[in-house]
């Protein structure tokens, strides 16, 4: 009947959400390391004095310090993310409409 029916649209919803926050940790990781690529990056400030003083050497020479610098940035932008998805889906489940 009509509540089964119901029912199976709310799982398939479900289904839906969790891809989507998949998804969303996915984009969130390529943009992590795409904006420490660019601010990091072989071709750029690596090559300046001030470069190998403060992101080379302390950073990047070091095991682990650079995955983990990595990481981090991950979860920042990952939570950022998050919550400006919330924040808007927070925005747009609170209006009502009349037809």
């Amino acid at each position: 009947g009509n509540s089964a029916d119901m029912l199976v649209q709310l799982k398939n919803n479900e289904r839906q959400s969790t891809s989507l926050d998949v998804m969303q940790v996915i984009f969130a990781g390529s943009l992590a390391f795409e904006l420490l690529d660019r601010l990091t990056g072989e071709w750029s400030v690596v090559h300046t004095e001030w470069g190998r003083m403060w992101i080379v050497e302390p950073l990047m020479n070091k095991p682990m310090v650079w995955f983990i610098v990595s990481m981090l940035t991950w979860g920042l932008v990952g939570s950022i993310v998050f919550k400006l998805l919330r924040h808007l889906n927070d925005k747009v489940g609170g209006v009502i409409t009349y037809r």
